[in-house]
């Protein structure tokens, strides 16, 4: 069993093992083939880490533990050249049972690193543009996890976890097609194309299936105008459709220099879009500098912030963008800031439009802010110059909301969104709604978050549609009114809003408006999970541990209770911590159920606190402690749960980490059998008959 040559060759140090704790600051800056990877502080050496994690929950993943054994191998092979990532060891965390890998970190040569793959029988099998990574002006290559030996027998087309255009197209014709050195030299090709062009290869592709039969049918995409002849020649003999034809990752190499022997190539990636800097000028341009994005979806969605931004923009210079205010007065910044702001700014309306909660908004561009190596307060000022120009503002007020690049600011936040809004744009008269209607740097005032979401909605934006919609279900500012709700959430669903697909959802499951249908709500919260809405994957987690329009799967629901729970769920990280007590789906653990539960108690989930009360109380996973379960005990009473104001009770009937407290324990009885506790009228009375 691959495991167990891991165990053994940490064991006898072959492979150096690091302890977590000394792993600090742990953010999740992206996905790799086969699992997630997060950047950290290394603490005792002040350094900067890679970490790359396998989840390893049941035998079912021996795939997955032999492409990370591969993946290890491949990294030691290796490690000794300045091109490839440097791999210091491996960790283990003890909550999650991930093993890790950890990883130099780059802030994102190719054909000489390609050139060390090759000469030790390597194949990548993966390259593309998130794979070429760049650490103090070196081009480094990444996730070894898809490699091949040459040795090995390739699997085909059916295990390529690649992007299209970079694959090589024998093995899109021929499932049975054998990824070898020339397929990589297919890729080397394609990315030298892009390194000239500034955009990805066949961004105007409709679908998948249309760009893979325009590359079947030979078709490549167009050299650009001015790019030295020698280089179009050395990227057209990469791309050949003949294998033979190609030239050797080598005879790359040794062309590259002899173009420009000085040249240095600089890339720095984000998980949505990089940005190309080149020294050397290979179009005849003026400009050294451009944007590229990697997401068709955010090209579709940053030309219209485009739009809106030039709008703003006036005489625009070979190296500066003049900036117009409504005084007239011109601000004058440089063009790369101005593409680098585009781009945040695409970010930042896809990743609302696409339903994701402010706060995982916030993440996704704070991500590409530090992934681009820029600094937060530096856009956070650059921002606030250029905040005239619409969404700005927004994104100004998300920074204060939560404290990036800033001190945590709400009632600023607020303001922000406020004039935003006030500007008549719809995203911020969606924030102002959502701080009205959860109190954020103002007073919670349901009319005024109806209000500003029926002004997001009318002019036409598609997450204030959904919120609208919740608060008619909710009677939030409003009376209370399904079908208006029903109408809003189907019409932010057309936009592809995943959290109105759950809601929706909902709505189908629990016949609410419309007619029952949970065969349709099992369809809508799996649309809505695809997307990767946490909340979509708690419901449809839901749908499997209750058998609701599927078969029943427990190990299933815990899979998608543990998807959410990862992405600050509170509802799906009390969920885990219930499977892990009760051993639903995974093994019983119950400090894990424990931790599960402290998490989604401290993010506010009232079920949560008392069920890490009840830990407390009863020493599950942790020591016992009746003070602490006091305490959370009353903090999800005073959230309404019935089972826990029951609890109460009989904690300040009995003096249980307090005080006792009859009359306390009366009011608490008596709550209690107002919410239905089955038991509590029973203790009420004997309560009452004691003189």
């Amino acid at each position: 069993m691959e495991q167990t040559w891991l165990e053994k060759a940490i064991r006898k140090k072959h492979i150096n093992f690091h302890k977590y704790e000394y792993f600090e600051n742990i953010e999740i800056v992206g996905r790799g083939a086969f699992g997630k990877v997060s950047k950290a502080e290394w603490a005792n050496r002040d350094m900067y880490i890679a970490i790359k994690s396998i989840k390893l929950f049941s035998d079912a993943d021996e795939d997955t533990w032999k492409n990370f054994i591969k993946e290890l191998k491949n990294h030691r092979k290796v490690d000794y050249h300045k091109n490839i990532i440097r791999f210091y060891g491996i960790s283990k965390d003890p909550t999650l049972n991930e093993y890790l890998m950890i990883l130099e970190y780059a802030n994102q040569e190719l054909t000489s690193g390609m050139k060390c793959l090759h000469e030790e029988g390597i194949i990548h099998r993966d390259l593309h543009s998130n794979n070429v990574l760049v650490h103090d002006d070196t081009i480094k290559i990444a996730d070894l996890g898809l490699s091949k030996q040459l040795a090995d027998i390739s699997n085909g087309i059916n295990e390529i976890k690649g992007v299209i255009p970079y694959i090589d197209p024998q093995a899109l014709k021929n499932n049975d097609y054998k990824l070898d050195k020339k397929s990589d030299v297919y890729s080397v090709g394609v990315l030298l194309w892009e390194i000239s062009s500034g955009r990805p290869p066949f961004e105007k592709s409709i679908n998948k299936a249309s760009m893979m039969l325009s590359i079947v049918s030979g078709n490549r995409e167009k050299p650009v105008t001015n790019t030295p002849l020698e280089y179009q020649s050395l990227y057209i003999r990469c791309w050949d459709d003949d294998p033979d034809k190609r030239p050797s990752i080598k005879d790359v190499s040794e062309k590259l220099k002899k173009i420009n022997p000085n040249h240095k190539l600089q890339l720095k990636l984000s998980s949505q879009s990089f940005r190309l800097t080149s020294s050397d000028r290979l179009t005849s341009s003026s400009s050294n500098d451009f944007s590229m994005s990697i997401s068709d979806e955010l090209e579709e969605i940053k030309k219209m912030a485009d739009d809106k931004i030039n709008n703003k923009v006036s005489n625009n210079t070979q190296d500066s963008i003049a900036i117009l205010k409504d005084d007239d007065e011109k601000i004058i910044i440089s063009e790369e800031d101005h593409k680098f702001l585009s781009i945040l700014v695409s970010i930042f309306i896809s990743s609302i439009n696409n339903g994701n909660e402010y706060y995982q908004t916030a993440i996704n561009l704070f991500c590409f802010i530090e992934e681009n190596n820029k600094d937060p307060a530096d856009i956070l000022k650059l921002l606030t110059l250029t905040q005239e120009i619409e969404y700005h503002s927004c994104i100004i007020g998300l920074c204060y909301l939560c404290g990036y690049g800033t001190i945590l600011d709400k009632t600023r936040a607020f303001n922000f969104f406020k004039s935003s809004a006030e500007n008549d744009n719809s995203i911020g008269y969606y924030f102002l709604g959502q701080c009205y209607l959860l109190g954020m740097g103002t007073n919670v005032n349901l009319k005024m978050a109806f209000s500003s979401f029926m002004k997001s909605a009318e002019s036409e934006n598609i997450a204030g549609k959904c919120l609208l919609g919740y608060c008619y279900q909710m009677g939030f500012g409003t009376e209370k009114d399904d079908k208006k709700a029903v109408e809003w959430y189907q019409k932010s669903v057309q936009g592809d809003n995943s959290m109105a697909m759950c809601n929706l959802a909902y709505c189908y499951q629990h016949g609410i408006y419309l007619e029952q249908n949970c065969d349709l709500a099992f369809d809508l919260y799996q649309m809505s999970a695809n997307a990767e809405n946490s909340m979509g994957q708690y419901y449809l987690g839901c749908c499997y541990q209750e058998g609701i329009a599927t078969t029943k799967d427990e190990i299933k629901a815990f899979e998608l209770y543990e998807k959410s729970a990862r992405a600050d769920n509170k509802l799906a990280q009390c969920k885990v911590g219930f499977c892990y007590q009760y051993g639903k789906g995974t093994p019983k653990d119950e400090e894990k159920a424990f931790i599960w539960y402290r998490k989604s108690a401290e993010a506010g989930d009232i079920i949560a606190k008392n069920q890490l009360a009840y830990c407390y109380s009863a020493g599950v996973g942790v020591k016992k402690d009746e003070t602490k379960a006091f305490k959370w005990f009353k903090e999800s009473a005073e959230g309404g749960n019935v089972s826990a104001q029951f609890n109460l009770g009989v904690y300040y009937n009995f003096g249980i980490g307090t005080k006792t407290d009859k009359v306390q324990a009366k009011l608490w009885y008596e709550i209690a059998v107002e919410g239905g506790h089955a038991g509590a009228k029973e203790r009420l009375k004997k309560l009452l008959s004691v003189k």
